[in-house]
């Protein structure tokens, strides 16, 4: 009577203390219909609910959040919570992805708005020099014209006094 209660006790405290510890290799193999065997199956049942979170906990520390979570009922809080992050989970990833779209977005706007700068920098480099090279050939065209200037008030001096001097022999000839 006592090892057909120990027995069984035994094992299940050999397997609590193993899921204790994060080892969900064994499981409870008493089967009973009896109250030691209801208490077997009941663990037993414990054992696969911890096994299965276990599993869908390390799926979802993969990145795999393309799990479902199984909620076992309103009272089931360990579930519950799991469900609830994954949907949290799920939120942050998607908002993420959104501003990663975004971001990327404005990158291309970035980059397009900074091309323009660019163009534009070039065409005022462009103009600044056209209007450099206008200048100087202003500046050419005002050194010329200045010059061509004196030339001509000399021409205009020599004409003057080359007509004073016609006037001063048309009068001695007269």
């Amino acid at each position: 009577v006592i090892i057909s209660i120990t027995r069984p006790l035994r094992e299940v405290v050999e397997v609590a203390d193993r899921m204790a510890v994060g080892d969900f290799s064994r499981g409870v193999t008493y089967v009973s219909g009896d109250e030691l065997g209801q208490l077997a199956s009941s663990f037993r049942d414990l054992a696969d609910y911890v096994r299965e979170t276990a599993l869908l906990t390390e799926q979802l520390a993969g990145g795999d959040l393309t799990q479902t979570v199984r909620v076992h009922g309103d009272s089931d809080v360990l579930g519950t919570a799991m469900s609830q992050m994954v949907e949290n989970l799920l939120t942050v990833v998607r908002r993420i992805r959104e501003s990663g779209l975004q971001l990327s977005s404005s990158s291309v706007q970035l980059g397009s708005a900074n091309a323009e700068l660019v163009s534009n920098a070039h065409q005022t480099t462009d103009l600044a020099m056209a209007v450099s090279a206008a200048s100087e050939e202003m500046t050419i065209s005002i050194t010329e014209i200045s010059r061509s200037a004196s030339e001509a008030a000399s021409v205009s001096t020599a004409a003057v006094g080359a007509a004073g001097r016609a006037a001063d022999t048309v009068a001695s000839l007269s």
